[in-house]
């Protein structure tokens, strides 16, 4: 039910597209209640739709390693420079921070500069890199609302105001049609196991992971042991795809939940896709490469035994990582001939189901919109 009160605007800032999906629930939680707050900010399709207004587009904004990040870092600045400006302008109620923390703790110091309160919702991963990002989200950061529940105990820890608000994920698993229907749409076998291969949604991801996959499957197909299907983004070019098709692999696009869902198994680049595969109930293959110099930092800076969220979350291996190096078609392969064992399958089932039940404690999108439309209100 919407409710009349003072009206409220909220600058938000998502600068990569999982961040601005989970995000844009919250959006449409507040507007829900408040339809008549505003929202702006830099983001992506699914919060314009929501009603922000979109100074930056998550086109301009997601990048991935270091050196990419250098590489366009006169296009950062210049984003920087005009959104502060807004800060003046429009002079919002509250800024709330989405991950991307290189860029949005810094913009954090100019909310903080004018008085303005600041919410982060999805922490930057302070446990894997950046320990000395906690002294500035203690003076900086007026609430965080964390999505993992590790997390709040790291921050209560040091002294910030937190809250768990549970997984957006849990919430976002959505199926639009039945398993045979999507296979008959699709022109996939039920009798042959499928393997759906995601390559990421960067394009540096897929220039690098999808021949990977392809030549990793490719035996598997030619001997009738899997069939496969690619889950492919629509805002990159879809040129990156033409490997795919020349190996007759198909391409789909906006059924990623459905992707993951009906498939055996999986292989997916290390990211957010990695515990959403998981969330839909099928086991995976996590794989990661990237340009020397970034791995090489990246190793110098991270302390950690595993790369993926399902992985680091359940403090176990439930899934194999490949890693640089380590990330070659035969690696790959191997592990998909291993999850099609039935027993190790079942196993990794099994701990796969224990990682849901701990993650969807709380709707995320309620509970963050909760906390801050009672922040806001409190304040009127």
């Amino acid at each position: 039910m919407a409710i009349h009160s003072e009206k409220k605007t909220i600058m938000v800032l998502a600068g990569e597209p999982s961040g601005e999906k989970h995000v844009s629930f919250v959006i449409r939680e507040i507007k829900n209640q408040y339809p008549d707050w505003q929202f702006y900010g830099m983001g992506g399709d699914l919060m314009k739709k929501e009603g922000c207004e979109l100074l930056f587009h998550v086109n301009q904004t997601s990048f991935m390693g270091f050196a990419e990040v250098v590489k366009h870092l006169p296009i950062i600045l210049d984003m920087k420079k005009t959104l502060v400006g807004t800060l003046d302008s429009r002079k919002p109620d509250l800024v709330l921070l989405v991950d991307y923390p290189g860029f949005n703790l810094r913009f954090a110091e100019e909310a903080h500069k004018r008085g303005i309160p600041v919410f982060y919702f999805i922490s930057p991963q302070i446990w894997a890199w950046g320990k000395g990002r906690l002294k500035d989200i203690q003076r900086l950061i007026t609430r965080m609302l964390v999505i993992l529940p590790f997390e709040k105990q790291l921050y209560d820890k040091a002294g910030v105001e937190c809250e768990f608000v549970g997984h957006p994920l849990t919430e976002q698993i959505s199926l639009s049609m039945s398993k045979a229907e999507f296979f008959r749409i699709h022109n996939l076998d039920d009798s042959i196991p499928l393997v759906s291969l995601l390559p990421g949604s960067r394009v540096q991801e897929i220039k690098s992971l999808l021949p990977l996959m392809i030549d990793a499957v490719e035996p598997l197909r030619r001997d009738g042991k899997i069939q496969a299907v690619i889950a492919g983004v629509k805002f990159v070019d879809n040129r990156l795809y033409d490997l795919a098709a020349s190996a007759g692999i198909p391409v789909i696009f906006d059924e990623t939940h459905l992707v993951m869902s009906y498939a055996q198994q999986a292989v997916v680049a290390s990211g957010t896709a990695t515990l959403e595969t998981s969330l839909c109930g099928t086991p995976l293959t996590v794989v990661y490469k990237t340009s020397w110099p970034t791995y090489f930092i990246g190793r110098y800076l991270v302390n950690l035994k595993w790369i993926s969220l399902v992985n680091i979350i359940s403090d176990e291996e439930v899934v194999p990582e490949l890693i640089q190096h380590d990330a070659t078609p035969e690696s790959v392969r191997k592990s998909i001939l291993r999850f099609m064992d039935p027993e190790i399958r079942i196993a990794a089932l099994q701990k796969i189901a224990r990682l849901r039940n701990l993650l969807s404690e709380k709707s995320a999108s309620k509970s963050a919109a909760g906390s801050v439309i009672s922040f806001l209100m409190s304040k009127s």
